[in-house]
Parts: C-alpha cells; structure tokens; sequence
C-alpha cells in the first residue's frame, strides 16, 4: 500500500532529521507520495539536488535512495545543519551522498549536466537568471520517466523565478502535473500524464493524511493537479502510525 510505503520513508527520515519537517505538510506528503509512487512502478535512477541549505529535502531524497543509487546535492557550501544530520547516516547510505560544495554553474559540474536522474530539485538562486540558467543547464537531466522539481512558483518574494519558468520550461519538453505549496512537478508530456493520474488514483489513500481539495488547471502545455489539503493536525508523527 502507499500509506506502508510513505510511512516506511518518514519513519527513515525522522530517524536521522529529527528536527521537523522541512516545509509545510501538504507539500512534504507530496515528496513522500512522488517517491513512493515511483518505487512502485520501479522508476529507478539518481536523484539531484541544487539549493540544498539545512538539508530539508535533501534529506526527503537520501532516504528514498536504492541500494544501486546515489544522490547529488549542489550547493556553494555545507551547512553545519546539514553537516550534523549527514553525521547520522549510516555509513552505506552516507557514501552515496554527494555533496558538491560548488555554484550551480561551476565547471566541475559538467558530467553531472550530461546524465539522468530520476527527481531533479531546482532550488538554488532565486533570480530570473539564475533560474533560467538552472533550468537550461538541468532540465535535460530528467530522464524520460523521471520528474523536475522547482521551488517557489508565484511566490510573490521571488517574481523572477515564475517569470523564468514560464519563459524557459515551453523549450524543455516538460510539462507540469502537480503543483502544491508553490512547488511546480514537471515531467516529459507522455509521462506528465501518467503521473497525474497516479496521484488522482492514490488520493483516497494519500486522504488519511486529511482532506485534500483539488483540481486541475491548464498551465505551460499541461493540465496540472492543484493540491489544497485540509490538514486534521499538523503532526505528520500522530497520523502515520495508524497506516504503519
């Protein structure tokens, strides 16, 4: 069931980040049930990262990781936040963590720019350039049943990145699925699709978490799924249990 699986990956997580979630529920239950849903139709692959801070989702991402796959955070330097919970890792998981203490646009990153990953956050810097530029460079990186992930869409502090977004995505080939919480899911149109429908069909389930609204509006050439939940608390903790 996904309910066993979302609770196996927050079980993990709260193991070594035992801090609280990273961002507000709706949006940590969309992680959680991407990640599962991918497990479960075995789309396999790496994942990245840019933007990575205290490690919020970075974190999301590790404990979803195979045995076969690493991840590749990208950030100009290593918080001591993040540092501290890295610490926690098993040894076999740890070493498949990357850290790449570098700006976004580095050199050294040019082999990574040429491969594919399964999930693909871009969250580094918030200016209409910079995201043009992150987006141009890694949204090739998607792999064709895999999924991008951009940061702060109308957040009204950031109006670059929604400018950015909408001018650079068209070229891409990717298509949004879901938005929630200022989070915008991208994928190839033929799996932009597949994605949406999974999560339609997982809603009952996902619903134990609370009452989720949603609906679908047309966005940059896909028919994407609004996520609005009505949240019964907002301890992710207190209501895993019972799926478990």
């Amino acid at each position: 069931m996904l309910s066993r699986t979302i609770a196996r990956l927050h079980k993990d997580y709260v193991t070594y980040r035992n801090d609280g979630v990273p961002f507000p529920l709706e949006s940590v239950i969309a992680w959680y049930v991407l990640l599962a849903l991918q497990e479960q139709r075995t789309i396999r692959g790496n994942i990245m990262e840019m933007g990575v801070e205290h490690g919020g989702t970075a974190f999301l991402g590790t404990v979803a990781l195979r045995e076969d796959e690493h991840i590749d955070l990208i950030d100009l330097k290593k918080s001591p936040r993040f540092a501290k919970v890295a610490e926690r890792l098993p040894t076999a998981l740890a070493s498949r963590v990357h850290f790449h203490e570098c700006s976004t646009r580095a050199p050294e990153l040019a082999e990574i720019a040429k491969q594919l990953f399964r999930f693909v956050h871009i969250d580094a810097g918030h200016s209409k350039q910079d995201v043009l530029d992150d987006i141009g460079r890694f949204a090739g990186c998607v792999a064709p049943d895999g999924i991008l992930c951009l940061d702060d869409v109308f957040e009204i502090r950031w109006p670059g990145v929604t400018e950015a977004i909408f001018e650079a995505i068209p070229s891409t080939g990717l298509v949004p699925f879901l938005l929630v919480n200022r989070k915008l899911y991208l994928a190839h149109k033929d799996m932009a699709g597949v994605y949406r429908d999974m999560l339609v069909a997982a809603l009952p389930e996902i619903e134990v978490f609370g009452n989720m609204r949603h609906w679908t509006e047309e966005m940059l050439g896909g028919v994407t799924l609004i996520w609005k939940q009505a949240l019964r608390t907002t301890d992710l903790n207190l209501l895993l249990p019972s799926t478990a």
